[in-house]
């Protein structure tokens, strides 16, 4: 009993991005600039306890697809809109489907977003234990700061604060 609650508490403590009750923001990334993320996920429930933890979103609507083929579940926290799709039937990217229509494709996608400070939402995430993709890097080509963090599912999220 002792060894499988050593290992219960091991896996919560150590596993990327779940720090934080889900919900309950420990760091909040703020977005500056309108933007829109649209994802086929497996577990839109955990999807979105993830966003509200990271980026604080509410949920504005939930709709139930006809014939059971899904859930739609719209996000929103000021400037950003977050779009979670969990359709039934959906597949993960292989290259023997080219006929497959690209929404009923899961798969590893980058959006970005623009943060006023990228520095300060690095270091709040980062202290939150969120899953970070690599460090904060200066972009001179875009005059840009920029960093990743990676969703459950491992959909990369590029956060952008713009250098004048």
């Amino acid at each position: 009993m002792r060894v499988l609650l050593i290992s219960v508490l091991f896996f919560v403590l150590v596993t990327p991005g779940y720090a934080a009750e889900p919900g309950k923001a420990t760091a909040t990334v703020k977005v500056s600039a309108p933007s829109f993320i649209a994802l086929n996920v497996a577990d839109i429930d955990r999807e979105v306890a993830w966003f509200q933890t990271y980026f604080a979103v509410e949920i504005k609507s939930t709709t139930n697809l006809p014939g059971g083929r899904g859930t739609i579940k719209l996000l929103q926290a000021g400037p950003l809109m977050v779009e979670l799709l969990s359709l039934h039937g959906s597949i993960a990217p292989r290259a023997d489907t080219p006929d497959t229509s690209p929404m009923m494709v899961k798969g590893h996608v980058k959006a970005g977003v623009f943060v006023a400070n990228a520095t300060k939402t690095f270091s709040e995430l980062q202290q939150a234990g969120a899953p970070l993709r690599g460090r904060l890097v200066e972009d001179k080509v875009f005059k840009t700061l920029v960093f990743q963090v990676e969703d459950p599912e491992g959909n990369i999220i590029q956060l952008f604060e713009r250098q004048h």
